[in-house]
């Protein structure tokens, strides 16, 4: 619960403002455009003035493919790792409750 509301913090309410889309890059001090480098919104901004202003040439387009591929990569990554984790370590991935709601159907035995 708190990773997600730390992402949700990270990516909407400081990637969105980070991202050189409002606020220029060159006017954000040196911190907040190392940080705005590393969310994926800043790579979709780029991405979109190259399509829009540029005709898709140059190189904004094409690195914005390969960073958001790279994001995809890595989140199918981290999730088979964690959903791996939870199988080994024997957790459930559901409550009791959505267990009790979605019963699994049982098999009659064939004589």
């Amino acid at each position: 619960m708190a990773g997600q509301v730390i992402a949700l913090l990270m990516v909407t309410m400081f990637g969105i403002r980070l991202s050189g889309g409002t606020i220029p890059v060159q006017a954000q001090p040196a911190f907040a455009a190392a940080v705005g480098d590393l969310l994926p919104a800043r790579h979709v901004t780029e991405g979109i003035r190259a399509l829009l202003f540029f005709d898709g040439l140059g190189p904004g387009l094409l690195r914005a493919w390969l960073v958001m591929g790279a994001y995809a990569v890595v989140a199918f990554l981290v999730g088979l790792a964690v959903a791996r984790l939870y199988g080994h370590r024997g957790f459930d991935r559901a409550t009791a409750l959505e267990l009790a709601r979605h019963p699994h159907p049982t098999v009659a035995a064939t004589a």
